[in-house]
């Protein structure tokens, strides 16, 4: 059985992308790369964001040469990419996400009301508009139907709700379509940060930091404002389409 060698999570913000991110990193045999593609979209947008000249400084700006490193195996292990979808712009190619046949890719949702209110307690300052692209539903489903058509195959989809109600089962069954053995390591991990955090980790990774393991599943929807309820709305269908193939 041959290990893949490149796994890319696509998750949107405010989800348990930082957290699965720790899971696979907890691995003896697994390396991580924390949204790679974050200072190149900085870089092209323009977009106000706390950290945006330290990410910026420290990452790396060139698409092309974001893409390069994406697709190139590392000769030991895995290789764990955590990408945020916002950082897809409309008009890139999506032509490489097929380009390196070790890399498979998944995709971690949650639902739009969950990462609406998550999000406003951190960016306050949106209107309706500017809050759909930064979540990222649009890039994300995008994203999804192109690994569709590119391999001919529907990619694996992990709901953070259902997952947090049982994060042993989902993570093996996630191991499984992966063909990797599971490792219990993946449930737990050290509390703190790691050398291998994007520098924006010190604003938006407080509460990951003091973490040990997967948190406990959520109950009830937030209350929202009107805006916010909107905004939900209209990233709901996105949502639903997508956790029609969830695990």
């Amino acid at each position: 059985m041959t290990q893949t060698r490149i796994i890319a999570m696509w998750s949107g913000p405010r989800n348990l992308s930082t957290a699965m991110m720790r899971s696979f990193e907890n691995r003896a045999d697994t390396s991580v790369w924390d949204e790679p593609l974050y200072a190149c979209y900085l870089a092209r947008t323009n977009r106000p964001d706390p950290m945006a000249a330290a990410t910026m400084r420290a990452g790396e700006t060139s698409w092309d040469a974001c893409i390069s490193e994406l697709c190139t195996p590392k000769p030991h292990g895995l290789v764990y990419h955590k990408h945020i979808t916002t950082h897809v712009l409309e008009s890139d190619s999506l032509a490489w996400l097929n380009q390196e046949p070790s890399m498979k890719h998944l995709f971690l949702i949650r639902e739009p009301e969950r990462v609406v209110a998550s999000f406003n307690q951190v960016i306050t300052d949106t209107n309706e508009d500017e809050l759909v692209d930064y979540i990222g539903f649009e890039q994300q489903h995008r994203i999804f139907n192109s690994v569709c058509e590119q391999t001919g195959e529907t990619p694996l989809v992990i709901d953070s709700s259902r997952f947090l109600e049982d994060p042993k089962s989902q993570l093996m069954q996630v191991c499984e379509w992966l063909s990797v053995p599971f490792d219990d390591a993946m449930l737990t991990w050290p509390s703190g940060p790691r050398d291998s955090d994007g520098v924006w980790a010190t604003h938006w990774y407080k509460s990951v930091e003091q973490s040990t393991g997967f948190g406990p599943a959520p109950t009830q929807l937030p209350d929202l404002s009107e805006s916010q309820a909107r905004v939900a709305a209209r990233c709901r269908p996105l949502y639903d389409a997508m956790l029609a193939w969830a695990i």
